[in-house]
């Protein structure tokens, strides 16, 4: 799964890597970014044009109710996420990006569980796959979003068995063209040697902690 991640990067950063036409300031850093969270999305509009909002983490299809079920939408297997009635629809025509400077994963040593920091050893942005979907009830409407998850390749296999899906940069406009209504070929294994990690504080499993040593190693 995927369940924290981190976002502290530059506008630069984020138009050069992502394209993004709409960026006027830096966006807000999170070193520790937790489910039920407004978080960055990078959307293309039928102009071609790619613009970056937030949404909240956890979807809630267009079709709910009330917006309980979200807490159980903040990830979206990979395996299933063509026939699963919350994100099937998604997959098909609201796709995005959400981009990240890494993600935490805990690994679990007897009864400890240690959090690892989990990034990209060139120091670029992760563009996690992610799916977005629009709910209207009583005047109130909410945008909201889940990341893919899929098996983890062999970088992650020894911190834990799954891991978001992680788009390559060239994929990046075809995950994103709603004209391609099946896009599952570009859920695929991240390269693992283009991937690092190190143990991180225990902190930072309060959400409520929101320090740059988040991320920094510990011994």
């Amino acid at each position: 799964m995927c369940g924290r991640f981190a976002f502290a990067t530059k506008r630069e950063t984020l138009k050069r890597q992502f394209k993004v036409d709409n960026l006027l300031d830096d966006p807000p850093i999170n070193y520790n970014v937790a489910p039920t969270q407004q978080i960055p999305i990078i959307r293309k509009e039928a102009d071609t044009k790619r613009l970056i909002s937030t949404a909240h983490w956890g979807l809630i299809p267009f079709w709910a109710k009330n917006r309980k079920m979200a807490h159980q939408t903040i990830n979206a297997r990979a395996e299933t996420i063509r026939e699963k009635p919350s994100f099937r629809h998604c997959f098909r025509r609201k796709r995005c990006i959400i981009p990240a400077s890494g993600f935490f994963e805990w690994h679990t040593l007897g009864e400890l569980k240690q959090p690892h920091y989990i990034s990209l050893r060139d120091k670029s942005l992760l563009g996690l796959a992610g799916l977005w979907d629009t709910w209207e009830n009583d005047g109130e409407i909410m945008e909201s979003c889940t990341i893919v998850t899929t098996t983890a390749n062999s970088f992650m296999e020894p911190i834990h068995e799954r891991m978001p899906v992680i788009l390559m940069d060239e994929d990046h406009l075809d995950w994103l063209d709603a004209s391609n209504e099946d896009p599952k070929h570009l859920i695929k294994q991240f390269p693992s040697e283009k991937m690092q990690s190190w143990a991180v504080p225990s902190k930072v499993g309060n959400p409520r902690n929101n320090l740059p040593e988040l991320i920094e190693p510990v011994a």
